[in-house]
């Protein structure tokens, strides 16, 4: 019996704006997934210092590489200007991973037209973007609030990383060194993310079961990752990854699927996989859905578990989205504790009421929210604007 091919799906990351660059300049592990890596923005300076080497100047002729200035409009012009460029990029991508900080005017503004250039071209679309500090103020945070509410039109799935609890996950460094181990840790999610996507992976999930799982459960999913080294280094690193902040800390127990990805050197043992995956388990509900998948990297001399947990089409993932109030860490299991089976409950957002005025025959339906606002209400009445007759 002649033995099928694998054939891997081609996958790209692209980094729109400041934020997206630096992060995947900082991709690591590149020989266990086949990647390519684009760096886009409207600033040339940023392209120049973020070490990749396919480079694309959104809105040259009419920015000239100074920026969009913090304003979403200019970053969206620069990147529609730049729309056949985008499309020529994506055409042989299978995948197409763009990742951005939210609140500022390239990764907000731009963000939503890379996505739509891949989707365009039958890539599958997935965005990973960062929220603002919440001592960045009320203007970032509704810049990010608003670009939310435009990237559901364009990606198949989003996954939305709070600055707060992603500086909260690598401890009280200072001040350069916690921007720098932030972006470590989401390039090492990101890395795992792509494991997966790839179909590079030696055993595990292919590109058409990775498709149904994020199509089936569209929306919001959310990216945990951790490596760990010497004895007990698959239980470790899969505890850590349960215990992540960037999951909320409150564990899988409103996951409708979640996505496993083990990635270890050429001494990664079975043994490490199976009581990796069993610490994953034990943290599921019943009714979800679980898909691995495992990698082989010569550049590695730890293992690294990166989950990427689903809520279903429709949910709102508690934390995923808002700026945490300061001091506020999330609760998470701690040392050895075991983390606990919870039942299929979603989770839901308590700050707003069922019963919303104007949604007249969409009332039954499920809210759309960020960060306790609705996005169904429209922005000049969620906001108090009164419109002169």
């Amino acid at each position: 019996m002649k033995k099928a091919s694998l054939t891997p799906a081609r996958v790209m990351v692209a980094g729109v704006g400041g934020v997206g660059c630096r992060v995947v300049g900082k991709l690591r592990g590149a020989s266990a997934v086949s990647l390519r890596r684009l760096a886009m923005d409207t600033d040339s300076r940023s392209l120049e210092e973020c070490g990749v080497a396919e480079r694309l100047l959104l809105g040259s002729s009419t920015g000239r590489g100074a920026g969009a200035g913090g304003d979403p409009v200019r970053g969206r012009n620069a990147a529609s200007e730049t729309a056949e460029e985008l499309r020529a990029a994506f055409v042989d991508a299978s995948v197409v991973v763009c990742v951005a900080g939210l609140g500022g005017g390239t990764g907000t503004g731009a963000l939503p037209v890379a996505l739509r250039a891949a989707r365009e071209g039958g890539s599958l679309a997935l965005a990973m973007f960062t929220t603002p500090f919440g001592f960045e103020g009320r203007r970032r945070r509704d810049i990010a609030l608003n670009g939310f509410g435009e990237l559901r039109e364009h990606a198949d799935v989003m996954a939305a990383v709070s600055s707060d609890r992603l500086i909260e996950s690598v401890g009280n460094a200072s001040v350069e060194e916690s921007f720098s181990l932030a972006e470590d840790a989401l390039s090492g999610a990101l890395t795992g993310m792509c494991s997966l996507a790839s179909g590079r992976a030696l055993f595990g999930v292919d590109m058409e079961n990775v498709r149904r799982l994020f199509r089936e459960n569209g929306g919001l999913f959310a990216i945990s990752h951790a490596e760990s080294s010497g004895p007990g280094r698959g239980v470790a690193a899969a505890r850590a990854a349960l215990r992540s902040p960037l999951i909320g800390g409150d564990g899988l127990g409103a996951a409708s699927a979640v996505l496993v990805s083990i990635v270890g050197g050429r001494d990664l043992r079975i043994g490490d996989v199976s009581e990796a995956m069993d610490v994953v388990a034990q943290a599921l509900p019943e009714s979800a859905e679980m898909s691995m998948g495992i990698a082989m990297d010569d550049q590695l001399d730890r293992v690294a578990v990166t989950l990427l947990v689903l809520e279903g089409a429709g949910e709102q993932p508690q934390g995923r989205l808002h700026t945490d109030e300061p001091g506020q860490p999330a609760a998470a299991p701690q040392g050895d504790e075991k983390p606990r089976r919870r039942s299929g409950t979603k989770a839901r957002d308590d700050k707003l009421t069922a019963d919303h005025a104007g949604r007249d025959r969409f009332r039954g339906s499920e809210m759309t929210t960020f960060d306790g606002e609705d996005l169904d209400t429209p922005t000049y009445q969620r906001k108090g604007i009164r419109i002169a007759d």
